[in-house]
């Protein structure tokens, strides 16, 4: 099962427009695999992603990259030890 930490960079508007920020982490809340481990702290928000497979990695990394506000997704921690065969340092590059 993999498991990430990352940090998520939110838009200034998110935290600036009435309820801008109750609406982000309520979509956040509905994301499964998703779990917020603090609170947002000048514009970055620390979650961690869990899923069962890369697959779900993947997808749950393309919900938050596409969420309204969200400027950037960054790795901080990644296991993937439980896997059968951990990825490949180069997969997804093109040459």
């Amino acid at each position: 099962m993999p498991v990430l930490g990352v940090v998520v960079t939110l838009a200034p508007e998110i935290g600036t427009c009435p309820g801008g920020l109750a609406s982000f982490t309520d979509a956040i809340a509905r994301t499964p695999g998703v779990a917020m481990v603090g609170e947002p702290d000048h514009g970055r928000l620390p979650l961690v992603l869990e899923t069962e497979d890369r697959e779900g990695d993947e997808s749950v990394w393309a919900a938050l990259v596409s969420l309204p506000g969200v400027l950037a997704v960054d790795l901080a921690f990644a296991d993937f030890s439980d896997l059968s065969e951990p990825p490949s340092p180069l997969q997804g590059l093109s040459s």
